[in-house]
């Protein structure tokens, strides 16, 4: 059930233009989903996101909090130029809000890119 909803969860978040998954597409958590993102700051991204009531973390889980790009990410060969976003699934997700998340992860991408992507 979760690896359907994380699939469905990366479709919809790699259909936007500029967003590409990090690591491999089979060889993951079932409810893991981290992607890349062109042209946003991540921070910006995360707040955005919260705002709209979607929860998303920068980075990988274990470099939650850190400033600087995460060891884990750094070794797939992660771009630091690009804004990195972690969602995950669980017990409660539902597909309703799969199809939420994901739209208001474009609304989002759209809107920090039109105002220049968040950047401070």
């Amino acid at each position: 059930r979760l690896r359907g909803l994380r699939d469905g969860l990366i479709a919809g978040l790699c259909g936007v233009d500029g967003v590409t998954l990090n690591g491999s597409a089979d060889a993951r958590l079932p409810h893991n989903a981290n992607v890349a993102v062109t042209g946003c700051d991540g921070e910006a991204l995360m707040l955005a996101m919260d705002a709209a009531g979607v929860c998303v973390s920068t980075g990988s889980a274990c470099q939650s909090g850190a400033a600087e790009q995460s060891h884990v990410l750094a070794a797939i060969g992660a771009d630091e130029d690009r804004a990195h976003v972690r969602l995950m699934c669980g017990r409660d997700t539902g597909a309703d809000d799969v199809a939420t998340a994901v739209a208001c992860f474009g609304d989002v991408v759209t809107r920090l890119r039109a105002a220049g992507g968040g950047y401070v």
